[in-house]
């Protein structure tokens, strides 16, 4: 049976019948297949994949910006799939007319977003109840971070994506969204979701709660090592309010954003 379905970049995706053969663009997509029970259909990832571990023995087609297309059309997919906050037609366009299959773009804005992209993924893969697991996770992180801000003060924060040069979750991300679900008000003002800021902006911000990011999962807040000058005279600094998240939890929009968004909440609103 045919299946129609419209992206996150408001174009029409038919396929003839569901995916069986598809090559994932991004770690997030690549888990979330997994999450809803298509692993055994995904046959090519990227560089940048590093779960579930099933993932190590599947071929690496290399990255978003620089994908090989000749592998790529060795694995012979039927869909590929890119998911990003960033996602551009044109881009998308290209490496579809290149990689001679089509793309299915989901742009991750909001945290609700997760949920969406598990439905489509359902629908794409022909298994129309492999999203309410996650679903079901998502909608329970939720519940336990609201829990956690109800009746406390909101909590102005700054979220780092990256040190040097120093980007920033803005208004637009879900990462954003993760913040207000928390009980946290962003202290970044830009119109881009993911924004480069100067020490001097932040500094006037003054941040009373600032969020790195550390590799792995381990699902533990830590104390982050001190910032550096001028940083280090923030509000969030001189009061050690300066926390690490794991970065596969926060900064990946699959059902494991829910212990993220959790993990944050307690960052922002309980001590340590």
């Amino acid at each position: 049976m045919a299946i129609s379905l419209r992206d996150d970049l408001n174009r029409v995706l038919t396929l003839s019948a569901p995916a069986r053969r598809i090559v994932s663009l991004s770690p997030a997509a690549t888990e979330n297949l997994f999450a809803i029970g298509a692993g055994q259909f995904v046959v090519g990832v990227t560089a940048a994949d590093t779960y579930p571990v099933a993932v190590s023995k599947l071929p690496r087609i290399g990255d978003f910006g620089t994908p090989r297309y000749e592998m790529i059309r060795a694995l012979k997919p039927d869909l590929l799939i890119a998911e990003s906050g960033t996602l551009r037609a044109d881009t998308l366009n290209i490496i579809s007319e290149r990689a001679k299959v089509s793309v299915f773009a989901q742009v991750s804005a909001r945290y609700s977003d997760v949920g969406k992209h598990l439905r489509q993924l359902a629908t794409l893969t022909g298994l129309p109840d492999g999203a309410k697991k996650g679903i079901a996770t998502l909608r329970s992180g939720e519940t336990a971070a609201r829990r956690i801000a109800q009746g406390r003060k909101t909590v102005r924060t700054f979220l780092e994506i990256s040190r040097t040069p120093l980007y920033a979750a803005g208004p637009g991300s879900f990462l954003d969204d993760l913040l207000r679900i928390a009980g946290g008000v962003n202290v970044v003002r830009t119109r881009e979701p993911y924004p480069m800021v100067s020490r001097e902006s932040l500094l006037v911000a003054d941040p009373e709660v600032y969020i790195v990011t550390v590799p792995g999962a381990s699902e533990q807040i830590r104390t982050a090592p001190a910032l550096p000058s001028p940083l280090d005279t923030i509000r969030a600094a001189k009061e050690n309010r300066v926390y690490a998240l794991p970065i596969d939890l926060l900064f990946r929009p699959t059902p494991r954003l829910a212990k993220g968004l959790y993990l944050l909440a307690k960052a922002l609103h309980q001590s340590l």
